[in-house]
């Protein structure tokens, strides 16, 4: 059994030399997953906290738009308005029909759920919502998307399993809802070039992973970014200083794929920020060095093996007066 690692390239920016274009070539898409919930501090956020990030969203005057308006921007070249967001919950929690379901509809938000349709519930002690309750989200304007029918792991499934799963979450979809997905999101964000291709063979328009940036024109629009946000990650000031950043594009991106195998040791990407202000660092502390190659190729080169599980690796760009801009974050799997 040989290791894998998926690589996720992800990017922002708060530079004030860093203008977007007039004709808005970003957006940037939330993700949140349980409310109220103390039992899973990683994937929970309070209501409080929560309606906090709609408050302020509203009170700056932030588009937040339909997922279909996403779909419109990479399918027509549709333009977006500045400062635009999109709202994503993963899984269908009954948290979020409790607690969040509500504030979305007081603040008049548009939203999209991704449901893996084997966990809905077929009473109320469950953790996850049941048909009534989704049937409801859709009647007052939620959208309802894919997630599979089990929530697995699919760089741990071949591709008939793949396709397998997939499907049957699609038929569930619109049996029980009338609903017919051209949105997906990977579980656990576990994207790779194989997965994506059947993805997008199947007939979806887009699907996004877990990785935190903002989503630039032109990008691989079936593996998109999300910021994610639970209790710690959702303080505040951060989710202020994630909304009011901007992009910043790389290119020439190796490996291309997100999934590597342990005998790599490098990853590489150019970008035409200044080189001298750009420091990454590992999460595990796993040490590397960081080679910057003008005029703008970063080689980031690791001494010890990544990992098993998850590893993330963060490259932050400053401008002169300090302001961040990119993070880089890398995943490791194992080969079924």
């Amino acid at each position: 059994m040989s290791n894998f690692f998926l690589l996720i390239i992800i990017l922002f920016c708060f530079n004030e030399d860093v203008k977007a274009s007039e004709n808005n070539d970003y957006a940037t898409v939330l993700m949140y997953h349980r409310f109220n919930d103390s039992k899973y501090p990683s994937t929970s956020i309070s209501s409080e906290l929560f309606e906090s990030h709609l408050k302020y969203l509203k009170k700056k005057n932030y588009s937040v738009l339909p997922i279909t308006d996403l779909v419109d921007f990479f399918e027509k070249n549709n333009s977006i308005p500045k400062k635009t967001i999109f709202i994503t919950i993963d899984d269908g929690y009954k948290s979020f029909y409790e607690y969040a379901f509500p504030l979305l509809l007081k603040y008049k938000f548009p939203f999209t759920v991704f449901i893996s349709t084997d966990y809905i519930a077929n009473n109320d002690k469950s953790d996850f919502m049941t048909w009534e309750m989704l049937k409801e989200i859709k009647a007052k304007g939620g959208s309802i998307q894919n997630h599979t029918s089990n929530h697995a792991n699919l760089n741990e499934m071949d591709i008939k399993e793949i396709k397998k799963v997939v499907l049957e979450c699609q038929k569930e979809l619109d049996l029980k809802l009338g609903i017919k997905s051209d949105v997906f999101s990977f579980p656990y964000g576990m994207s790779s070039i194989k997965n994506e291709t059947i993805i997008k063979e199947m007939g979806f328009k887009l699907a996004f992973g877990q990785q935190s940036s903002h989503i630039f024109y032109g990008e691989n629009k079936f593996r998109l970014p999300r910021f994610s946000f639970n209790q710690e990650l959702g303080e505040i000031k951060r989710f202020e200083m994630i909304i009011e950043s901007f992009p910043l594009e790389v290119f020439d991106v190796i490996p291309e794929d997100t999934l590597f195998r342990d005998s790599q040791n490098k990853i590489s990407f150019s970008t035409n920020h200044p080189l001298p202000f750009i420091n990454c660092y590992h999460s595990s502390n796993i040490p590397f060095e960081i080679r910057k190659s003008p005029p703008s190729k970063i080689e980031i080169q690791f001494k010890d093996k990544l990992n098993k599980g998850i590893n993330r690796v963060n490259c932050t760009a400053y401008d002169k007066n300090k302001n961040l801009i990119r993070i880089y974050e890398v995943k490791s799997i194992n080969e079924i």
